[in-house]
């Protein structure tokens, strides 16, 4: 996967830090998400039409997805990053520039996500209210 983004020209860097062992991907029928991450077991759920021939055995080769599919993926390698980072400081530490990183991103999520506009009930996509979300739903 790093080779074809790096042939892509998208960020790699990130997903050289961390060892390919460390994130478990697996194929589902999403109905609600494109992805989930999930910290605790450190699993990257995704759709099957993010695997190659829809059949959920590995990722499909990414020249052959869609920005908006690069993109879902991308947001799911940036949670498991940030869960990296987050096991490394718990563990053994970071360096100061992933410290940096780790600190602004949380400010990012608090202000950007603790708050949000939902739609209850979807047939009636004009009727919003707000929400205050708990941090694990912010991670979400």
């Amino acid at each position: 996967m790093i080779e074809q983004a790096r042939g892509l020209g998208l960020p790699t860097q990130f997903l050289r830090e961390m060892p390919s062992t460390f994130v478990l991907f697996e194929f589902e029928d999403l109905r609600q998400f494109a992805a989930e991450y999930h910290p605790e077991g450190h699993r990257m759920v995704l759709n099957r039409a993010l695997s190659l021939n829809a059949a959920g055995g590995a990722l499909k080769p990414l020249a052959r997805m869609t920005s908006l599919e690069l993109g879902t993926l991308y947001h799911e390698l940036f949670h498991a990053y940030m869960d990296y980072l987050e096991t490394r400081k718990t563990v053994g530490g970071v360096d100061q520039t992933a410290a940096r990183f780790l600190e602004a991103a949380r400010r990012i999520q608090q202000c950007r996500y603790v708050q949000v506009e939902v739609t209850p009930v979807v047939q009636k996509k004009s009727s919003t209210e707000s929400r205050f979300l708990d941090d694990q739903e912010s991670w979400d």
